[in-house]
């Protein structure tokens, strides 16, 4: 069995192969989004185990495993959207960018039709980057 500096120093190695013009960078990304895919997947089912040993400790006790300082923590999601306010303001937002959007599209001002408001078109900024999506046969 390959322990994890060796699966490193492999995925390390394709991609100097890929630098240097050695290998084809479509079959090294492919690849390593693969293995990278299924650590995550691995990882998310671990999660609980993880909060549930964790929780044996004291929470003012450092833990520490392989340099990684494990803490359980906390967070509040708050559900906007049962105010209505809140829901009515979102709205206009989303609104507010499709007329932007659109002029910017156009490449000129257009007119609001609820509020008579002419809206100016804005800069844009395109960025390009590679999308993986796994089309082959599920083992």
């Amino acid at each position: 069995m390959m322990n994890k500096q060796k699966v490193l120093n492999h995925y390390m190695a394709e991609v100097e192969k890929v630098k240097q013009g050695e290998t084809n960078a479509l079959d090294v990304g492919a690849d390593l989004k693969e293995f990278s895919d299924a650590i995550s997947v691995l990882y998310d089912e671990l999660k609980d185990y993880i909060v549930e040993e964790r929780d044996k400790y004291s929470p003012k006790e450092d833990v520490v495993i392989n340099g990684y300082e494990i803490r359980n923590m906390s967070r509040t999601y708050y559900k906007y959207k049962q105010d209505g306010t809140y829901d009515f303001i979102n709205q206009k937002l989303k609104n507010r960018k499709e007329f932007i959007k659109k002029a910017t599209d156009k490449g000129e001002p257009i007119h609001d039709p609820e509020t008579g408001e002419l809206i100016e078109p804005v800069e844009t900024s395109v960025s390009t980057y590679p999308t993986l999506k796994y089309v082959g046969e599920q083992l």
